[in-house]
């Protein structure tokens, strides 16, 4: 036990040895409760580990076609698609181990697959935690990611319903907003992303008021491509000079995209 013990914080061959330290584990009776939280604790180590030292990451790899088939892991995968796979492992052993979902939104991860999983992983965590709304907040930037605008919103409407006056869920949500009004406005749906500014206006703090007037004034040149220089004009002149250059900065980005 302790010799495998030993292996796994060292980082040789973590899941060859987590396999060994299990089977030794299980010669002193423990219960099966015990014996699942004891694997969600190891694999939650081996992907920290992993995650804070780059250069443990190769250790996912070595192990034995019967160690990843006892896991359920395709050692042959991506380093992120393995990783993944671990943490649900972890997950799935012990589905209380919030510091392991935790290190799964802090993840960032590239690839159709472990993006797959991750997502599976924070469904599974608004389950488990229905009182945080931070699953939500990561499951809505995995959404963006994937142009799901929709999917996005609503769960970001949860996250609402959790934490009200939370200034960060409500960010989110008029970012997604804002997003969803620019794609409206790439198809012509010039009606459906006038209401979503119009909800994003709602939902502001007070800290993108600049960005939600330059959304504003893009989307009427958008429509009305013929508007007048003074009107442009009109709607920068309330802003100091700084705030100016910004808000026709970001204007004279959007409109040549």
């Amino acid at each position: 036990l302790l010799q495998a013990r030993r292996k796994i914080l060292a980082m040789d061959n973590p899941l060859d040895n987590a396999a060994r330290y299990l089977d030794y584990l299980k010669k002193t009776q423990p219960t099966p409760q015990t014996l699942a939280m004891v694997e969600s604790a190891i694999f939650l180590y081996v992907c920290k580990v992993a995650v804070s030292e780059s250069r443990h990451q190769d250790a996912l790899r070595r192990m034995s076609g019967k160690t990843a088939e006892r896991f359920g892991l395709l050692p042959n995968a991506v380093v992120d698609c393995l990783w993944m796979q671990c943490a649900a492992r972890g997950i799935q052993c012990d589905a209380g181990n919030k510091e392991l979902y935790e290190l799964v939104i802090r993840k960032d991860v590239s690839g159709r697959e472990p993006k797959k999983i991750k997502e599976a992983l924070l469904l599974s965590m608004c389950e488990a935690f229905p009182e945080d709304p931070y699953p939500c907040i990561e499951l809505a930037s995995l959404y963006h990611g994937k142009n799901a605008f929709r999917k996005a919103e609503n769960i970001l409407k949860k996250a609402m319903e959790l934490a009200p006056y939370d200034n960060r869920v409500q960010d989110m949500h008029m970012i997604s907003l804002v997003i969803s009004a620019d794609k409206s406005l790439n198809k012509g749906n010039y009606e459906r992303a006038r209401q979503d500014l119009e909800k994003a206006r709602a939902l502001d703090t007070g800290t993108n008021t600049l960005l939600l007037q330059e959304k504003e004034l893009f989307h009427q040149i958008c429509e009305q491509p013929e508007i007048l220089e003074k009107t442009i004009g009109a709607n920068l002149d309330q802003y100091p000079l700084f705030q100016r250059l910004k808000l026709a900065s970001m204007l004279r980005m959007d409109v040549l995209n």
